[in-house]
């Protein structure tokens, strides 16, 4: 079996009004492209910024902070 690509997306925390509106629309509608057009070899995980995993991610949070990085971060982790 092949390795799976690990992407990570950090956003900011959204209250939409339905599905169609969302980050995780977003992220599903992503996946679904790069698996047809791939195959199945992503990993792809929505992160919301605040939530309990995301102070996990030490480094991601920091940068956020310090604004070295803007929201919605896209990573790979290994």
């Amino acid at each position: 079996m092949e390795k799976k690509f690990d992407i990570k997306i950090f956003v900011m925390p959204a209250g939409a009004c339905s599905y169609e509106k969302s980050w995780q629309y977003a992220v599903d509608l992503v996946s679904k492209k790069l698996r047809d057009r791939l195959g199945d070899i992503f990993d792809m995980r929505l992160i919301e910024i605040f939530s309990a995993e995301s102070f996990s991610y030490k480094e991601i949070m920091e940068g956020i902070q310090q604004e070295k990085f803007q929201t919605p971060v896209v990573t790979t982790w290994s």
